[in-house]
């Protein structure tokens, strides 16, 4: 899942970019989400996987505590709040190469 602020009605391929910005501060603090991340390669600033957008989902309150309690590990990944959308994907499939966002223009695999 991807959590967004805004909602989609676009259904299809999509690319997903790690973005410059570096790692939230509070982020840093999650002892938790580091553990997931700790000595992997996050490149930053590179489009790294193709994958499928099936769904998009208005987080109410329930579907938080939801995610939360029966997801944990997406949960902490992720910025799961009520009033927010989740993006569901599919066929998700990492690039050999990422690809520098600034150089991207399209890209047929």
């Amino acid at each position: 899942m991807e959590t967004r602020s805004w909602k989609t009605s676009y259904r299809g391929e999509l690319y997903i970019h790690a973005s410059n910005t570096k790692i939230p501060k509070e982020w840093k603090e999650n002892t938790e989400f580091m553990g997931l991340v700790k000595d992997k390669t996050l490149n930053f600033g590179n489009i790294i996987c193709k994958c499928n957008l099936v769904d998009c989902i208005y987080m109410t309150k329930e579907y938080v505590e939801n995610m939360k309690k029966n997801n944990h590990q997406e949960y902490i990944c992720g910025k799961y709040e009520e009033g927010r959308y989740a993006w569901i994907l599919e066929s998700i499939k990492p690039l050999d190469n990422p690809i520098k966002a600034k150089t991207f223009k399209y890209l047929e695999l």
